[in-house]
C-alpha cells in the first residue's frame, strides 16, 4: 500500500513538473538574413493570448558581445538595459510570430532574443540566446545605358542588382562631371533616383549644355554604424550631348 501511495505521489511530481516545463517556453528561428535586415520566427508556448496582446513580445538585440546572454537574462530578472534594442513590431498567427528586423550593419554579427511580459512587467519571459551575421554587402553594378540624349537633357538606364529589402536602406543614382572621376577628391554633380527599387531604374538627367563631354557612374550609398555616408561604385563612362547643328 504505502508502495502505491509512494508511487502516486512520484507520478504526480513528474506530471507537475512536465506541466511546469510545457509553460512559457519560447522557441526561435532564423531566415533570410541579407545585409541589412533579418527575419526571426517563434513561437510562444503557454502564454496567454490575453498577456500577449496586452504586455509587450518581441525581439531584443544588440552587437554580437561577451556578456549578450547575461544582459538578456538580466532584463528577464526585472532590469533594463540601455546595450540591447527592444523591438515590438512583428505579427502573430496562433502561437507562431514572425518578425523583420531593418537597419542593420554588413557584415556585423548579432545577438538576439525573442521576449514577452505581461501588462503590470511582473512576469518576464525570454527565448535563448541566439546570433548570426549579416551579409557583405556587395550591389552588382550589371549595366548602363544613356539614351534619350539631346543638347539638355538624357536619360539615363540603370541595372543594379541587390537584395530587394536592401535597396531600401540605400540611395542609388548617378554622379555627373565634366572631368574623369577622381575617387579621393570627387566633387560631381549627385542625381538621386527617387522611384521604388527595380532591377532596372531609370534616372532623368537635365541641365546639360550643347556640345559637351560629360562622364557617368553610376552609385550606390547607404550609412553605416557611424552615421557616415559609404559610397560603392560602378564602372565610369561618358557621352556627348547634342550639338545645335544636331538640334535643327
Amino acid at each position: 500500500i504505502y508502495l502505491v501511495i509512494l508511487l502516486f505521489f512520484l507520478s504526480c511530481s513528474k506530471d507537475d513538473v512536465a506541466s511546469v516545463q510545457k509553460q512559457n517556453v519560447i522557441e526561435t528561428g532564423l531566415s533570410s538574413v541579407s545585409s541589412f535586415t533579418v527575419n526571426i520566427s517563434g513561437t510562444y508556448n503557454g502564454i496567454s493570448k490575453m498577456d500577449i496582446a496586452l504586455g509587450k513580445h518581441g525581439v531584443m538585440i544588440c552587437e554580437k558581445r561577451d556578456d549578450a546572454e547575461s544582459i538578456f537574462r538580466s532584463w528577464k530578472d526585472g532590469n533594463d538595459h540601455p546595450e540591447c534594442t527592444i523591438i515590438t513590431k512583428g505579427q502573430f498567427n496562433g502561437e507562431s510570430f514572425t518578425c523583420t528586423i531593418e537597419d542593420l550593419n554588413p557584415d556585423t554579427d548579432y545577438n538576439y532574443c525573442l521576449f514577452a511580459k505581461n501588462k503590470d512587467n511582473s512576469v518576464r519571459e525570454i527565448s535563448a540566446v541566439s546570433s548570426f551575421r549579416t551579409k557583405t554587402f556587395n550591389p552588382e553594378f550589371r549595366n548602363i545605358q544613356i539614351e534619350n540624349i539631346h543638347f539638355i537633357d538624357a536619360t539615363a538606364d540603370l541595372s543594379i542588382l541587390m537584395d530587394k529589402r536592401d535597396a531600401l536602406r540605400c540611395t542609388l543614382g548617378i554622379v555627373m562631371s565634366e572631368t574623369p572621376h577622381d575617387y579621393s577628391e570627387f566633387t560631381g554633380r549627385i542625381i538621386e533616383y527617387k522611384g521604388d527599387y527595380n532591377d532596372i531604374i531609370s534616372i532623368q538627367i537635365s541641365g546639360l549644355q550643347p556640345d559637351r563631354y560629360y562622364y557617368y557612374i553610376p552609385f550606390v550609398s547607404y550609412k553605416n554604424k557611424d552615421n557616415e555616408v559609404i559610397y560603392l561604385y560602378g564602372e565610369e563612362n561618358g557621352f556627348y550631348t547634342k550639338t545645335s547643328e544636331q538640334i535643327i
